[in-house]
């Protein structure tokens, strides 16, 4: 036989017989029909259990404290409502829920967790309809000499993303989850805060803030 078709011929030989990898799987069950999780999982890993989440609801899942837990997770469901099944995988975790809109069709367009709290889910839809603002919207009891209890909540939000002390962002925050009950802006800028603040503290911050207001 000749070399080159002795070649050949070994080649096809190792694409036919050698074992290709094999991808891993999710050991459990885990699926979203209409709007219901079902979910028949043992002993699986945290963040196993939430990238099988992501690839069949197709929502985004970020871990707000930057550390990803891997405590083995046990449970079995069916047809509960989002929030409700999320509840029972992320047992006493925290947990955040951004919807598209208001609407009865609203699409779930994010999942945060903070890896803490008491296992309660906040649905934050950035359109919720709060008290439209007033120019002469007038705050509450502010701290005496505190130049931050002046500012309007465009300005506040500015703080809270650039001040270089973290213990200023965090009051920055604090005052907008103050005047976001009569404020429409001051809720809206918690939630662009939670949404899209490069700084996870800020983020952090913002996302328990508006948990306390729902």
């Amino acid at each position: 036989m000749k070399p080159l078709a002795a070649f050949l011929l070994l080649s096809l030989f190792l694409m036919v017989f050698t074992p290709r990898p094999v991808s891993a799987t999710f050991s459990g069950t885990l699926t979203l029909n209409d709007g219901k999780l079902s979910a028949r999982i043992s002993a699986i890993p945290l963040d196993q259990v939430l990238e099988e989440f992501s690839r069949v609801s197709g929502v985004p899942v970020r871990w707000l404290n930057g550390t990803v837990s891997t405590e083995t997770v046990s449970v079995e469901f069916t047809n509960l409502a989002v929030s409700d099944g999320l509840r029972h995988i992320l047992d006493k975790k925290q947990f955040i829920l951004f919807y598209s809109s208001t609407t009865p069709e609203a699409r779930l367009t994010q999942l945060w967790i903070t890896a803490k709290g008491d296992g309660q889910a906040l649905v934050v839809i950035p359109s919720v309809q709060q008290p439209e603002p007033s120019s002469s919207t007038e705050y509450d009891d502010p701290e005496e000499d505190d130049k931050l209890a002046t500012l309007p909540p465009e300005q506040l939000t500015q703080v809270a993303l650039q001040d270089e002390e973290p213990e200023v962002r965090e009051k920055a925050v604090g005052y907008l989850e103050a005047y976001a009950r009569k404020d429409r802006r001051a809720w809206e800028a918690l939630t662009r805060l939670a949404q899209h603040a490069t700084d996870v503290e800020v983020q952090e911050f913002a996302a328990e803030a508006l948990q306390q207001l729902e």
